[in-house]
């Protein structure tokens, strides 16, 4: 049997299209002990309505770059790269 499925949950098709929500999600997670655990998320970080930071969005791509296999020096300069590409003003 499979640790995981995924089911298609028809509240957050209907939120989706009469909210205009981008990506509302449902989780559940069964313990081995029993217990269930739930959480709703109606709208996910880094969306249009739910914004990440500056100091998130530079935390995500060190993650990223970290994951990928990059040494910390790749993703500084990357940060770096990042900051000058765009409106100087617009970073903090």
């Amino acid at each position: 049997m499979s640790k995981v499925r995924m089911i298609a949950d028809d509240e957050m098709r209907k939120a989706t299209r009469e909210r205009g929500l981008l990506a509302p999600v449902r989780v559940k997670v069964k313990l081995r002990q029993g217990e269930e655990l739930r959480e709703t998320v109606w709208q996910p970080k880094g969306g249009p309505s739910n914004p990440m930071s500056q100091d998130e969005i530079r935390e995500k791509f060190r993650e990223c770059a970290r994951q990928a296999g990059l040494p910390a020096s790749a993703a500084k300069n990357g940060i770096g790269c990042h900051r000058t590409a765009g409106n100087p003003g617009e970073y903090p």
